[in-house]
């Protein structure tokens, strides 16, 4: 990239893998990301803090359009999850912090609980890397996540992201305890080495 050169995501936004489509958000995806988020909840309301606080259909309307604002803002990229045989919506990953002077991005995801241990996580997080690495031309790649959350970090070592460190009580959990924050990393060249 050159000096003056910018990293900017078009939207709408769409990655076809083998068994996904994953796409920018659309006001008419609230309902099915409602379903899979109400099927979710009890394994996603440790992790997640919006386990916690959506509660109804109108709450996840405004969570869209605020998805979808940031997206053409440039400050956060959230991507649906899509099967690509059956059109259901899966999950939820993309890039929820971004530093474009860098320019770095973090991937962040989630899958419903009715579609986990089918490798669909990981297939998503390599669509994203490649993305970000191939096509948005960033330096880095990050994936951050609760120490405790095993399914979560399993998935950055499967994808071949080097674990940096353990940041000890970096933050607090939802419940308000000091919690430690593994941070996993990519770069360019090891994106490029196959080192994955």
């Amino acid at each position: 990239m050159g000096e003056n050169e910018t990293v900017t995501v078009p939207f709408p936004l769409e990655i076809v893998t083998d068994r996904l489509i994953l796409r920018s958000p659309e006001l008419s995806h609230a309902e099915p990301m409602y379903e899979a988020k109400q099927e979710s909840i009890p394994e996603l309301r440790q992790w997640m803090p919006w386990a916690r606080e959506e509660t109804d259909i109108e709450k996840g309307k405004e969570n869209i359009r605020k998805a979808i604002d940031e997206f053409k803002a440039q400050t956060a990229f959230w991507i649906l999850l899509f099967d690509r045989k059956t059109g259901q919506l899966v999950g939820s990953s993309g890039y929820p912090r971004v530093n474009l002077s860098v320019p770095k991005v973090e991937i962040g995801y989630w899958l419903r609980t009715s579609r986990t241990g089918e490798g669909l996580c990981t297939e998503a997080v390599i669509a994203q890397t490649q993305y970000a690495f191939e096509t948005l031309h960033v330096q880095r790649v990050e994936i951050r996540c609760d120490d405790n959350n095993e399914r979560s970090w399993r998935v950055a070592q499967r994808t071949g992201f080097t674990l940096e460190g353990i940041l000890r009580r970096d933050c607090l959990d939802l419940d308000g305890r000091p919690r430690n924050t593994r941070v996993y990393s990519m770069l360019p060249e090891e994106w490029e080495s196959g080192s994955r």
